[in-house]
């Protein structure tokens, strides 16, 4: 409207000398909120996006820039909150130059857009942008959660992008195989913290952890959002018809045995695991044939079929297929590439099943120490390996290993994920149990207490150095 046009842009004002002006935080928690809710609706314009305008034969694109300045995503975290409809949109000329690529990168797509950081941004005073990332912090589940609640909306968006581009195209194998490897991923948040104008760390695990396929579980190791029975259901039938499009031609071909793999991974989450192990071995079988014994693809049939052995109660031979996996991505990947080390800890909770204690705390002490140093100590990766090597040390009657580990693993989750987190209070509990029985009664209800914090405590705690901590227990352990 007319009356409201001088005031569309809520970020930016420049005063008379031409310097964006501070807002003041009342402007972020009522004025925009306000607008939000008389519009309904908000427009994610995803420009620029950096290799879009190259066309279809280009490298893989960047990351669209919204989806790195915390103003952009703050926006979106407001608008979901007044319960407005979140809307990503293309100029014209954009939506032309992608419409090419989903062909055969539309799965590689909706990886890039789950790459969301929450940079501070030039466009900003210093003081509007610690608004910013506070008020990103105060939501329930932090920068996480909304992080999550983006990619849910640009995922739905894109597979209704590769649903239209295939109802025009309904032959096109490719592209059916591209929609279903998109509706059967997982969803990895990765949100970053906020530092200005800061390049983004690189992450060794990032391309791997995201192809990875997990279905576990709601939430793997790392975040990542296992899909629901629905999209699983798509992604099956999809990948049925290509395959059987694809026999038709070259059964041996590389392409055909992509899918033979990605289909037996699917039912395997499903729990149609007869079918998905025949799938599996023919998968093994083929790439071994067509690509050798030591190719990366022909080791992830390996490593699945491993896994899903292991489900069917044979494990003497998943132990045997994770070791063949495990030599073979050490040499071919090196030893701290996160696909050698998210089959470590698979291969460990193996171990750790079948009764092999020592060789499971092995292969869990090498995983926390390679995911540290590819990672850093407070990835959510890391924390989470040294989670599991807690839970191992523990059940060995190693308390003060055990209670140091669950100190670190407690307080990264703190800091990432908020003291209310699932996980939080996961592991609170374990190391309240395990400071009760060292007679620091105290020390354990101050630990459990913690994980019931509220966004102002947790703020709190984090200016402090992360979560609550405890004096040294009576018995001696670690100071936690």
């Amino acid at each position: 409207r007319k009356e409201s046009s001088a005031a569309s842009d809520v970020y930016k004002r420049q005063g008379a000398d031409g310097v964006a002006a501070v807002r003041s935080r009342a402007h972020w928690d009522h004025t925009v909120p306000d607008r939000l809710r008389r519009c309904g609706t908000l427009l994610l314009v995803l420009a620029p996006w950096p290799g879009l305008e190259a066309g279809a034969r280009a490298p893989p694109l960047g990351v669209p820039a919204p989806l790195r300045r915390a103003h952009c995503l703050a926006e979106v975290g407001t608008a979901l909150d007044c319960g407005c409809i979140v809307r990503p949109l293309l100029a014209p000329a954009a939506a032309a130059a992608l419409a090419p690529r989903l062909r055969t990168q539309l799965a590689e797509i909706g990886t890039q857009l789950a790459a969301i950081a929450l940079d501070a941004t030039w466009l900003l005073p210093a003081a509007d942008n610690a608004h910013i990332v506070n008020a990103i912090g105060e939501r329930s589940g932090g920068a996480r959660a909304l992080g999550a609640a983006v990619q849910d909306a640009l995922h739905s968006w894109l597979v209704a992008m590769g649903r239209a581009a295939l109802a025009q195209s309904s032959s096109d194998l490719e592209l059916m195989a591209q929609l279903a490897q998109l509706l059967a991923l997982p969803r990895v948040v990765d949100v970053r913290p906020c530092a200005p104008r800061a390049p983004a760390a690189a992450d060794p695990e990032r391309a791997t952890v995201r192809r990875r396929w997990r279905f576990d579980g709601d939430e793997g190791d790392d975040g990542a959002r296992a899909p629901d029975g629905v999209a699983l259901a798509e992604a099956e039938t999809l990948l049925r018809r290509a395959l059987a499009g694809r026999e038709t031609m070259d059964a041996l071909h590389a392409d055909t045995l992509n899918l033979v793999h990605e289909l037996g991974c699917v039912l395997e989450a499903r729990g149609e695991l007869e079918e998905a192990e025949q799938l599996l071995k023919r998968a093994v079988d083929g790439r071994e044939a067509a690509l050798g014994d030591t190719h990366a693809h022909t080791l992830a049939s390996v490593r699945a079929l491993a896994r899903l052995t292991a489900k069917l109660d044979d494990g003497e031979e998943a132990q045997a297929m994770y070791r063949r996996a495990l030599a073979g991505f050490e040499h071919a990947l090196g030893l701290t590439h996160g696909t050698t080390l998210s089959t470590c800890v698979e291969f460990a909770l193996l171990l750790r099943s079948e009764g092999d204690s020592s060789d499971a705390e092995a292969m869990l002490r090498r995983a926390a120490a390679g995911y540290e140093h590819a990672l850093g100590d407070a990835h959510l990766t890391t924390l989470r390996a040294l989670e599991r090597l807690g839970e191992q040390v523990e059940d060995e009657d190693e308390p003060d290993e055990a209670i140091a580990l669950y100190t670190r693993a407690l307080d990264g989750y703190a800091r990432l994920l908020g003291p209310a987190h699932a996980r939080c209070a996961r592991v609170a509990e374990r190391l309240g149990a395990m400071l009760d029985a060292a007679g620091a009664h105290e020390e354990a209800e101050q630990v459990r207490a913690g994980v019931h914090a509220t966004p102002a405590d947790a703020r709190g705690a984090q200016e402090l150095g992360g979560a609550p901590r405890v004096q040294r227990a009576a018995s001696g352990s670690h100071l936690l």
